[in-house]
């Protein structure tokens, strides 16, 4: 029971994010597309519930999890450059629980050879082979912080903060060192401000740093571009209880530089 409704409210979901792009991608009048995004919405909230009430009854806790990017699309790839696509995605983690909070940064990607209407996923790591080695993007946990499974308690004990970048010349070592670095400078004023405006200065933080490390970590003439500002991953008390259940799925769309993308998100139990 509690799997069909969490199957139906996937499925809810994804078509939303379908109609969400359509309506970006049309030249014409959006009504008719702007009340079946309402209706979906309204229909998404009553089936959160549904879900809820459900996991409920089976008495489903938050137990450790793993998070990682498992997949991007690409709706329309970025303008300006010869050739197609290389995006990857910062992720940054952010664990309150911990006595100081710290964030950690974790690579993923750049795919290659990305253009619209294109799904690019991940493998699983292979023992003994490095991830340079497989020819594709492995995927790696970003939460824990180390890798390991672990104990979300409550969605505010953690801080996810996603960013989605074309890459044309970087050193992405060094980019991703250079931001996790000015999180770090920010992250001692979190416990003193309330969430919503501690997360807002830590993306401003990372947009604004973004435009100046490009500069120094990216050789001209092609700079990487952000496709749109940085986002949260913002878990709630379903998302918890869903990936103790079962596998569980999240996305986040970014759109930018010409670009629309979907970044999407595997929430796991250890086997």
């Amino acid at each position: 029971m509690c799997n069909n409704l969490a199957n139906s409210l996937r499925k809810l979901e994804v078509i939303r994010r379908n109609l969400d792009h359509l309506r970006d991608a049309t030249d014409h009048n959006t009504s008719g597309i702007d009340a079946l995004i309402s209706s979906l919405d309204d229909q998404i909230r009553n089936k959160k519930t549904e879900v809820e009430k459900c996991l409920d009854k089976k008495d489903i806790k938050p137990v450790p999890i793993t998070i990682a990017v498992s997949s991007i699309e690409c709706w329309n790839e970025t303008g300006g450059e010869i050739g197609d696509d290389s995006p990857y995605v910062l992720v940054f983690a952010i664990d309150l629980a911990t006595a100081i909070p710290a964030p950690v940064a974790t690579l993923v990607g750049p795919w290659t050879g990305v253009t619209d209407g294109e799904h690019h996923g991940t493998i699983n790591p292979i023992p003994n082979l490095p991830d340079s080695l497989t020819g594709q993007v492995v995927k790696r946990p970003f939460w824990s912080t180390t890798g390991a499974a672990k104990l979300i308690a409550k969605p505010n004990d953690v801080i996810f903060l996603i960013m989605m970048v074309e890459h044309d010349n970087s050193d992405l070592p060094g980019l991703r060192v250079l931001l996790e670095a000015l999180l770090t400078s920010k992250v001692p004023a979190i416990r003193s401000e309330d969430r919503a405006h501690a997360v807002a200065a830590l993306i401003k933080t990372l947009n604004d740093g973004f435009g100046k490390a490009r500069q120094d970590f990216t050789f001209p003439p092609n700079f990487d571009d952000q496709i749109g500002p940085a986002r949260e991953l913002r878990l709630s008390t379903l998302d918890l209880k869903l990936a103790a259940f079962r596998k569980h799925h999240m996305s986040l769309d970014f759109r930018g530089d010409g670009g629309s993308y979907t970044v999407n998100f595997e929430l796991t139990t250890p086997k």
